[in-house]
């Protein structure tokens, strides 16, 4: 849903449209939510009991960094994301 509504807005804003602030107010709140959960559960990867947890969380750190970024900077980044539109607007 966030990506479809994102493209939605990059189109209205490429055609010279203004984007409706309710609308980018719900995506700011759903993108902060997102990076909460996202959180979450790299906390619980991280600090799991079992192997095959904390073997997928170094994993994926080993992949984000692969790609130029850490697990901590892709939080940072929706972060910001976030917080660059008011929420609740």
């Amino acid at each position: 849903r966030f990506a479809e509504e994102m493209s939605r807005l990059q189109l209205e804003m490429s055609m010279g449209g203004s984007p409706d602030p309710q609308k980018v107010g719900q995506m700011a709140e759903d993108l902060y939510e997102a990076e909460q959960q996202w959180q979450r559960m790299l906390a619980r990867m991280r600090l799991a009991d079992d192997f095959q947890s904390r073997e997928y969380f170094k994993v994926t750190a080993a992949w984000s960094e692969r790609q130029g970024e850490s697990l901590e900077s892709v939080g940072a980044m929706m972060r910001w994301q976030a917080s660059a539109a008011p929420l609740g607007s």
